[in-house]
């Protein structure tokens, strides 16, 4: 058995780990080996783009815990994690993943700093000259590790010709340039000559690309390149799918695909909304889908990306663009159809949906070749030799995760509670000169994940009828949109949330667009609309699509404030409450009723449990879901706490236990008019305890350290 540290971020939304992550995590557990995984969206300042940690993380005593887990590997996918002080802390190797390109690497200059300490695992050979040329890597230290899959083929209904699971990339950041060149013709024909470059040659560094071009001084950020490939891959994936939608495509990915309509409305059409996140999810439409259609992103440069690997092991045939590796890993026997453009796919998905014996050919030699070599055992094996470590000591393993709230530095925490103490005093004084300052923060994405650099900060002072009046203004806004509401427990009434083109003179006009509390709100926390009002948490957000994405955008949030507990003695009176977690406790005051009244914890008399779950469960969990709550209110006799929940949904083994929980909180605190006898309602006791799960994460972290 060996002590190995994975330490990755996750873009999915809940923090779920991919299929190709968790798979690999899965699979040194499933070999016999003590594994800790450090999930760094949790740790770190601005996960995509630094390893610096964020300020509330005690550094000492995260690397003393690390350092006493006794790694005899550290494994870093793109490099996330090695924050500045570990790679000395600790003696073991470390080894880098490349998953996607070295224009991905987060850190690149502490990565070319730690050249002769890194070993760096490539998916494709087209990354090793880049590493050495742009990183300063010996070859030594560069090793091939094509990637690998352990997902299973299954009998299944084939509900679908043609299946594509993938991202709509999107980014501004060629807009952005232009636009700050003034549209100059001779940089956009510069510019074009650099994007067509990479159609001839993949393989070209980008400082010598950009040299070539005379683009140096244009392009100077850190990721531009990986901008630049966005925009070439989503090209390419909108043409080739393009042309084969109207032969039964199933399109899923990322919400903001319904946005290829302008420039394909059969496209926009085939997307279903519906969250893939998981393996099991994955695998189900792979498996009941009779042709999967690889487009790879073009840092790929050659190579395969793992959704090659997951298809060739389920039973739809997999038809793909032309990669060097699919001969160089498959041979050239293998047969998977390879297409050079749109329309040589659209031919070759003609052709097996007619054909059956031949799709059931290519089936089974793609599984076949897997087995061959391409599990993650085999990649364990590598590593091994690499290394001279034994991953496959088939023994039992034992996986820990890593929690952000163990490592808060106790002197922010104080620091903390002394800034809530402070912050409530100041606003009961407030309250007495009847002015009121209520925060409200508005961030930006491409992607439903947010972080810090994209967020604008308001202090809203109240007026003496209670009322929030806030106005934002984003230029060149991005398609997703998070709006963070307070910092406390509030109910609110007459709320409104308008979004208006900065062109527009006020935000009644013709071209407002008003958000629907109800319909609209793609993920929420802490966040409760119902009849009319709104209940928010102690971190409450709602994200919504921007219906005016890449426009100057006024937002405007207007509510009436009905309630705030905001008072030091009745914030201290809350978290002396739920510490320990009674079933169904008499709140201590007013306001604590208040609120757990709005969310209607004793009142389920119009839920339809099995409607929610399809809007928030892909169809291969939904089952499992069902039996999870049945298995809980089968005990309930003996369900007294959380904490008695918690072995039930452990013992499983299958489902993430703050995911799960996460989706039971969103849809234990949704009202909808429906016929209960029709369906199964969750109890008012479940709904009890994950609210009191909810409000106990938030809350627990603030007394951990408290005298």
């Amino acid at each position: 058995m060996a002590n190995v540290i994975v330490s990755t971020f996750t873009n999915l939304p809940g923090g779920v780990l991919d299929s190709f992550r968790q798979g690999f995590i899965d699979a040194l557990v499933k070999e016999g080996n003590s594994v800790l995984v450090f999930k760094t969206n949790q740790f770190l300042k601005d996960y995509n783009a630094s390893n610096v940690l964020a300020s509330d993380i005690d550094q000492r005593q995260l690397i003393a815990v690390i350092k006493d887990f006794k790694p005899d590997l550290f494994i870093s996918v793109n490099h996330s994690g090695l924050f500045p002080g570990l790679a000395e802390a600790i003696e073991c190797p470390i080894g880098i993943w490349l998953l996607d390109g070295p224009g991905y690497l987060i850190d690149p200059e502490e990565c070319r700093r730690q050249a002769s300490r890194y070993h760096m695992f490539i998916a494709t050979r087209a990354f090793r000259e880049d590493l050495k040329l742009s990183f300063g890597m010996s070859d030594s230290h560069i090793h091939d590790l094509p990637l690998a899959s352990d997902f299973r083929g299954h009998d299944s209904e084939l509900l679908h010709n043609i299946a594509f699971i993938g991202t709509n990339f999107t980014g501004i950041r060629l807009q952005e340039i232009i636009k700050k060149h003034n549209f100059n013709r001779t940089l956009i024909s510069k510019i074009r000559a650099l994007i067509n470059s990479y159609m001839n040659d993949r393989d070209m560094v980008f400082p010598a690309r950009l040299k070539n071009y005379g683009l140096e001084n244009v392009f100077v950020g850190e990721f531009d390149e990986a901008y630049i490939l966005n925009m070439i891959s989503i090209n390419s994936r909108i043409k080739v799918l393009d042309a084969i939608e109207d032969l039964g495509l199933a399109l899923y990915g990322t919400p903001d695909w319904l946005d290829v309509m302008t420039y394909s409305v059969g496209l926009g059409l085939c997307f279903d909304p519906r969250p893939v996140l998981t393996k099991s999810d994955l695998e189900s439409i792979y498996n009941a889908s009779k042709v999967n259609i690889n487009i790879s992103h073009y840092q790929a440069r050659g190579g395969l990306p793992w959704r090659v690997f997951d298809v060739m092991c389920c039973n739809g045939a997999l038809v793909s663009d032309y990669q060097e590796d699919l001969s160089r890993l498959f041979g050239k026997d293998i047969g998977i159809p390879i297409y050079q453009n749109p329309r040589e796919a659209r031919e070759i998905c003609e052709l097996l949906l007619k054909d059956e014996a031949h799709r059931r050919f290519i089936v089974e030699s793609c599984q076949q070749a897997i087995e061959s070599g391409h599990r993650f055992k085999h990649r364990l094996n590598t590593i091994s030799g690499i290394f001279d470590i034994d991953l496959l000591s088939q023994k039992p393993g034992k996986l820990t995760k890593l929690d952000a709230q163990d490592f808060y530095h106790e002197s922010k925490y104080k620091s903390r509670l002394s800034e809530i103490s402070l912050r409530d005093n100041a606003i009961a004084s407030a309250i007495a000169t009847k002015h009121k300052q209520f925060p409200l923060q508005l961030f930006q994405s491409n992607i439903l994940t947010f972080t810090p650099n994209n967020n604008i900060l308001a202090n809203i002072n109240i007026s003496k009828n209670n009322e929030i009046t806030c106005e934002f203004e984003l230029c060149g806004s991005l398609p997703f949109l998070r709006l963070d509401i307070g910092e406390y427990f509030s109910q609110h009434k007459n709320v409104k949330i308008t979004i208006s083109p900065v062109s527009q003179s006020s935000r009644n006009g013709h071209d407002a667009h008003v958000i629907d509390l109800s319909e609209d709100i793609i993920e929420s926390n802490e966040f409760s609309w119902c009849n009319g009002e709104l209940t928010c948490g102690f971190d409450s957000f709602c994200v919504f699509e921007n219906p005016f994405p890449k426009k100057d955008i006024k937002l405007y949030f207007e509510s009436i404030l009905k309630t705030s507990i905001h008072e030091t003695n009745s914030f201290k009176a809350l978290m002396a409450q739920f510490l320990p977690i009674p079933l169904m406790p008499k709140p201590h005051n007013e306001l604590l009723s208040q609120f757990l009244a709005c969310l209607n914890i004793s009142d389920v008399s119009g839920i339809e449990i099995d409607n929610l779950l399809k809007d928030y469960l892909s169809p291969s969990d939904f089952n499992l879901f069902i039996d999870l709550i049945a298995e809980i209110e089968s005990r309930s006799r003996t369900v007294d706490t959380l904490d008695d929940i918690h072995p039930i949904l452990t013992d499983r083994g299958t489902v993430d236990l703050e995911r799960f929980t996460n989706l039971l909180y969103q849809i234990a605190t949704i009202n909808s008019n429906g016929n209960q006898s029709q369906h199964r309602a969750l109890s008012p006791k479940i709904k009890a305890k994950l609210l009191y799960y909810r409000l106990n994460s938030k809350l627990n972290s603030l007394l951990k350290y408290r005298e």
